[in-house]
């Protein structure tokens, strides 16, 4: 099983905020991305695809459904140091309607994922809503 502590932080944050179904409740998605490889692999570890079809997420235009990294996530110069920090306070302005020319309409619910440790051997998922 790949993506395992990602799995678990992502099923006691739903578990906590009450949601079953993430592609259903989530209004948009910030991931910690500092290499291209990692966002479909996240996608998986957070319930938006099954496991070992990230690749196909991506190719089929999973992002841009789940408005995922609208910010330009890690890509767009974040430092890895403070990623999750980033990853939060971009949901916060989504949920406040403060994200500028890549707002998403009424957006009441948001997930904000970061990792550390040379593979990802840990993960934070936090769930915000407006």
């Amino acid at each position: 099983m790949s993506n395992f502590s990602l799995k678990k932080a992502a099923e006691r944050a739903y578990k906590k905020a009450g949601i079953n179904d993430p592609k259903k409740a989530i209004d948009v998605v910030e991931v910690m991305d500092a290499y291209a490889y990692q966002q479909p692999m996240w996608m998986e570890g957070l319930g938006f695809c099954e496991e070992g079809q990230g690749g196909r997420f991506i190719d089929e235009g999973g992002p841009g459904e789940y408005r995922v990294n609208l910010s330009g996530g890690m890509l767009a110069g974040n430092p890895v140091i403070i990623s999750g920090l980033y990853r939060a306070a971009e949901a916060v302005l989504q949920l406040r309607g403060e994200a500028g020319d890549h707002q998403v309409p009424d957006a009441k619910s948001a997930v904000a994922q970061s990792t550390t440790g040379a593979a990802g051997q840990f993960h934070s998922v936090l769930i915000l809503e407006a």
